[in-house]
């Protein structure tokens, strides 16, 4: 859930992630049917936020309803209480919706980093742009779409162009490729 590719596409890809590094533990034991939990660290974590309480193959998302950061460990009350029980020391992530896209028209990257405002440019100049995606076993994967929970690898290749000429030929292009292994797929 902290890591996970919900849209894939040739020109774009949505994931679930932390760029912020705002996912704390439990400081304390929670069991089922608790409506606050107590975690070593409440920083960056706001009212209406999804949480996600982890631990090994249980997990579940919850929402933030207030929390008390007067004291150490914090306490967050949660909008529903919650369904299982948890040992202190469970991860506690607060991933967001993560969309990097290239937009043909500008000549641009834009990454959305799931805080509300919105796409903003990451590169401009782009001339052209593609992702490609590869299986566990380095197989390209035709409909990336359609196989969300294959991917394992992904090439991103794109070609920029300079901004100011450069003497004696004008303009240079520059291709760049780069293969990335997201952690945690």
């Amino acid at each position: 859930p902290l890591r996970k590719i919900t849209a894939a596409s040739a020109t774009s890809i949505t994931f679930w992630a932390d760029l912020n590094n705002v996912s704390t533990v439990l400081a304390a034991d929670a069991a089922v049917g608790d409506a606050t939990i107590s975690v070593s660290n409440g920083a960056g974590l706001s009212a209406g936020d999804t949480l996600w309480l982890i631990n090994g193959g249980l997990f579940e998302s919850r929402t933030v309803s207030s929390k008390n950061t007067g004291s150490t460990p914090h306490t967050i009350t949660l909008s529903t209480t919650t369904g299982r029980a948890y040992p202190r020391g469970t991860l506690v992530g607060r991933p967001r919706s993560i969309s990097y896209a290239y937009d043909a028209a500008a000549g641009s990257i834009t990454r959305d980093e799931g805080e509300g405002v919105g796409p903003q440019t990451l590169v401009d100049n782009v001339t052209a742009f593609a992702l490609q995606y590869f299986d566990g076993n380095n197989a390209p994967i035709a409909n990336p779409a359609a196989n969300l929970g294959g991917i394992r690898r992904m090439s991103v290749i794109f070609t920029v162009r300079s901004q100011k000429a450069m003497p004696p030929s004008g303009t240079q292009t520059y291709r760049l490729v780069s293969d990335v292994r997201p952690r945690n797929l």
